[in-house]
């Protein structure tokens, strides 16, 4: 059997990125013989700061003579890592492929931010990020816009494309899907939920502008669930919802880690709202989990989000911090026919473009390899 070496971060904590390389060891743990290198730090502990700086220095180093003493133990079939985009990552990343090459017959490295393209550009990264990608056999993209983007920089040949997907702890089978779908024909609340960090540039604060717009409108719900930056943000959020009347109709989570809770509260939706221009943004799990829920989504034409959200099948696109469009496609929603034909979109487009089978025969053709 192959053998691969996962040298990479993973839950805990529950990120995107760790929950996205979390799924793939287990999309693949049955093709493969797989060891993890957990390379997650407490970042809590590590801080911020000069000497937070050096801890992390500190701990990289730990975990690349970890990579080595394990490359010595026992040579690997392919070493798979995610490459970063700052300039210690990308100095981890270039000792990592060289730490690796002669012991490594194959080396696959994912992409998970919306701006790795731009490193190539920036003082010093560039020089790293070519070195990197001149050692990898692989290097995968989220979506061909992404991939598109750095086609200056890393030959086709290397370029793959391969969609994330979801963890089966918040899935929702096809029958299930179907179900709720079923079930909606008896409620007259729209229930709206955002998923995300809850930062400005998610759009958090576009959602609740948007609900200002829909005091007249249909009767509304919408959940909040994100970890906030500092509790004054927080505290200004709730004054802004308190100042403009929403208290009945928002629902503040803060972060919620249950994925089994993220699932309950997908199965309760009838609209996922994602306004982000968020600058790294990539492909958002969070969206791909709502369509596999029947979940129409309203986003924004940012990222990759165009590719598997299209306006007026399987949820409305929006323009970036326009809250009178999103509250449009709420409207839109509240009509029930309406929503039934996109909610019926948002699971065809699950299963057509995020298959987890599909994507694992993917992911293998990529860490296989010729072999």
């Amino acid at each position: 059997m192959t053998r691969a070496i996962f040298y990479c971060n993973l839950p805990p904590p529950v990120t995107g990125q760790t929950v996205g390389t979390q799924v793939v060891v287990d999309m693949l743990s049955g093709d493969l013989e797989i060891v993890c290198l957990n390379t997650s730090d407490d970042r809590m502990s590590i801080g911020r700061g000069p000497m937070a700086l050096l801890r992390r220095a500190v701990s990289m180093l730990s975990h690349g003579r970890a990579l080595r003493r394990e490359l010595r133990r026992r040579p690997t079939d392919v070493l798979y890592f995610v490459v970063s985009s700052s300039h210690l990552g990308q100095l981890r990343d270039a000792l990592t492929v060289g730490l690796s090459r002669r012991r490594s017959r194959r080396i696959v490295a994912h992409v998970r931010s919306g701006n790795y393209h731009e490193n190539f550009g920036r003082v010093g990264l560039g020089a790293l990020s070519s070195f990197v990608v001149r050692r990898l056999d692989g290097l995968i993209f989220l979506s061909g816009h992404l991939a598109d983007r750095a086609a200056r920089f890393v030959p086709d040949a290397k370029r793959r494309v391969v969609f994330n997907t979801i963890d089966s702890a918040v899935q929702l089978t096809a029958e299930e899907a179907r179900a709720k779908i079923e079930r909606r024909r008896g409620r007259d609340r729209l229930r709206i939920v955002y998923i995300s960090n809850m930062i400005p540039s998610k759009g958090y604060l576009d959602l609740a502008r948007a609900l200002t717009l829909l005091a007249d409108g249909p009767p509304l719900v919408a959940d909040f669930v994100g970890h906030w930056p500092s509790a004054s943000a927080r505290d200004e959020f709730e004054r802004f919802v308190r100042d403009h009347g929403l208290e009945s109709s928002v629902r503040i989570h803060g972060g919620v880690s249950d994925r089994a809770r993220i699932r309950e509260l997908l199965v309760e939706a009838d609209a996922f709202v994602l306004p982000t221009y968020f600058p790294v943004e990539a492909q958002p799990r969070s969206i791909i989990e709502a369509l596999n829920a029947a979940v129409p989504v309203v986003a924004t034409r940012h990222a990759s989000i165009p590719e598997y959200v299209f306006d007026g099948d399987n949820g409305y696109l929006v323009d970036k911090q326009s809250p009178e469009q999103i509250a449009e496609a709420l409207r839109r929603l509240a009509d029930p026919e309406e929503w039934r034909e996109r909610a019926t979109a948002a699971r065809r487009s699950y299963d057509q473009q995020f298959d987890p089978e599909i994507l694992r025969r993917r992911l293998l053709e990529v860490f296989v390899g010729d072999a």
